[in-house]
């Protein structure tokens, strides 16, 4: 059976961490040194195997220059000793220049250890560069181009309804995997999900799926996802000093394809860039839900934030989503650490 791995996910920021920190050790103690190890660079010359490819992704550790990395997702997976993961991010170097990374990795478990069998890292190119040709990125765009015959298919399978999305993300979750450790930080990261589960039970919603130390969560009220959102930032604030986190989330409300308990499509990728967009602590909810829950009580909103999100054109507005105390409206976010 296959899981989703907040273990596996910590490894995962624990090792790209390792990069933008230059700790050439991390790194090569996260890395198998099977002859079968194979290290994929986004360079064309760059397909290792064996001791070559573990000798060498640790220099280009020390080497890369000084830069920032920022996760913008990231999934992982296991079944029995297989995992695998991958992460969308962005790495902002000194030099002033930015880059976007895919970087995908299969770990195989040894002595009790993830290690990665696999690294393939990749710097995205639209398709029109490759192809000369648009290609559909979303089933949305499928549904564009395809034939009608095909279409029918499609839209068979795929049945869209209007849905209100909960998006959240923990904070700087690298950072608490390397002080709490792998297994220390996995087993907060399964209590805070679990903790999700019982937030939308309670509400009316459900889990979608977790994905790396995030997660998506589905309802048919906007009342009632912005009343799980104020929950679960509750819930975050009485956790234990000594292993405290912090949480983004984002609401919106829209039409979504759905199939076997999953959604797709523009409206859960603009959910997730709100949440992405929100600080630790945060609350941010699309002008849609902002105007299905204005007259909640116990519920009020900051001034409008204009948010350009990735790959959905044009200025889309966010509300920050306060809880109501008495006749001010306080933020809701947990203490400081």
């Amino acid at each position: 059976m296959v899981n989703t791995s907040s273990e596996l996910a910590a490894v995962m920021r624990r090792l790209i961490s390792a990069f933008e920190k230059r700790d050439a050790a991390t790194a090569k103690s996260l890395i198998s040194q099977r002859d079968e190890t194979l290290i994929i660079g986004s360079d064309a010359k760059e397909w290792l195997y064996g001791v070559e490819g573990y000798e060498v992704f640790a220099a280009q550790v020390l080497k890369t220059p000084e830069f920032r990395w920022t996760i913008h997702r990231l999934d992982a997976f296991t079944k029995g000793t297989v995992g695998w993961a991958a992460a969308d991010s962005t790495a902002d170097f000194d030099n002033g220049r930015s880059t976007e990374f895919r970087v995908t990795a299969v770990f195989v478990l040894e002595e009790g250890v993830w290690r990665v069998a696999q690294w393939h890292a990749s710097v995205p190119v639209a398709s029109i560069e490759i192809s000369g040709a648009e290609l559909p990125m979303s089933l949305a765009d499928l549904l564009v181009v395809v034939d009608d015959d095909v279409q029918v298919e499609l839209e068979a399978r795929f049945k869209t309804s209007t849905v209100t999305l909960l998006f959240s993300d923990i904070e700087d979750s690298t950072n608490r995997s390397t002080e709490l450790g792998d297994a220390v930080w996995g087993d907060v990261v399964r209590r805070h999900f679990a903790e999700l589960q019982r937030v939308a039970n309670a509400q009316g919603g459900f889990v979608v799926k977790t994905m790396g130390d995030g997660a998506m969560l589905a309802f048919e009220s906007a009342r009632d996802a912005a009343r799980s959102a104020v929950a679960i930032q509750r819930s975050v604030a009485r956790q234990k000093a000594a292993k405290p986190f912090r949480v983004r989330v984002g609401v919106h409300t829209g039409d979504a394809m759905h199939a076997d308990g999953d959604y797709f499509g523009q409206m859960v990728d603009k959910t997730a860039r709100i949440a992405a967009s929100a600080e630790g602590g945060q609350v941010l909810v699309s002008d849609v839900v902002r105007g299905l829950v204005d007259d909640t009580p116990g519920l009020d909103f900051g001034d409008p934030i204009a948010l350009t999100l990735k790959g959905i054109p044009g200025t889309q507005t966010a509300y920050p989503l306060v809880e109501a105390t008495g006749s001010a409206a306080a933020p809701i976010t947990p203490p400081e650490r």
